[in-house]
């Protein structure tokens, strides 16, 4: 777990082979380093994260996670069956959702390759620039929130509406054991909170005019922005908490390596990982550094 990295974006889609060609083109790889070949989950008795898993992604779903071996992002493809699959809550980025920020050469440039090499891309929108990112912005692969920026690192936003923010706050603070940093703003109608200490750069906008959808019937089932990683966790705490304050709860886990899938109270998926297995895992790697910068 020494070079896990926090920028982690999981993106739900209905094709994932093509999503994977897709990005590819912007030097993504083809296959999870760990494991060449996808990963098939069912709601079935010999499959227990299937069956766990099965009332927020179905009773069939794939994954294969992709990276890009120049900034280190990962992109967590997840397949959703048609069945299954709801449509977007909104055009915008929903509360919950995550706009996703990637590391292109020329932002122009890379639009047009995804949009070219998508035969969805009719429900592309066109790019606007976002000049405190030095890049632009857009809705591509089937309707995901992008900012294709010159800067060298991939980082994220989380949305929410304005109204549910003291409750999200509390589930970061409270039960996760972050702080939540306000900064500078680049919209006048939305207030900007960095979450310290996270392993990587994952911001939170509040505004009052973002979706919240039904989360019991649309659940992360839609396609887009599914869940965001977060490291340096004291799971022993977050247990705790959990069951204290009643805020959120674990989908999957927590596990003796270390990881547990988190849903939040105000539609968040947080993949998280322990501080604590993390740090006995690099000493005994023999490194210095106990936890990611």
């Amino acid at each position: 777990m020494a070079g896990l990295p926090q920028i982690h974006h999981g993106l739900n889609v209905a094709d994932l082979e093509l999503t994977k060609s897709i990005l590819r083109k912007l030097g993504y790889t083809g296959t999870q380093p760990d494991a060449p070949e996808p990963l098939e989950f069912r709601n079935i008795e010999s499959d227990p994260v299937g069956q766990q898993t099965a009332h927020a992604l179905g009773d069939r779903y794939i994954t294969h996670y992709i990276e890009n071996p120049a900034t280190g992002h990962q992109i967590d493809l997840i397949e959703i069956e048609p069945a299954y699959i709801q449509p977007r809550p909104s055009r915008a980025p929903a509360q919950g959702d995550l706009t996703i920020g990637m590391h292109v050469g020329d932002p122009y440039e890379a639009y047009e390759l995804m949009k070219r090499s998508d035969p969805r891309s009719s429900g592309y929108s066109e790019p606007v620039e976002c000049p405190e990112e030095d890049g632009i912005r857009f809705y591509g692969l089937e309707g995901q929130d992008f900012i294709f920026t010159r800067r060298p690192d991939a980082f994220a936003i989380l949305h929410y509406n304005e109204r549910d923010l003291p409750e999200a706050k509390r589930f970061y603070e409270d039960v996760l054991g972050f702080e939540l940093v306000e900064v500078d703003s680049p919209r006048d109608d939305a207030r900007r909170y960095r979450i310290e200490g996270a392993g990587g750069r994952l911001e939170i906008e509040a505004r009052a005019d973002v979706t919240v959808p039904d989360y019991e019937k649309q659940s992360k089932r839609y396609a887009g922005a599914n869940h965001f990683r977060l490291l340096n966790v004291d799971m022993e705490r977050v247990s705790a908490k959990v069951a204290e304050t009643g805020l959120g709860g674990f989908l999957l886990g927590p596990y003796p390596n270390g990881f547990a899938f988190l849903y939040g109270p105000t539609n968040e998926t947080p993949e998280v990982f322990d501080l604590n297995v993390m740090k006995r895992a690099m000493e005994a790697a023999g490194m210095k550094a106990a936890v990611p910068a």
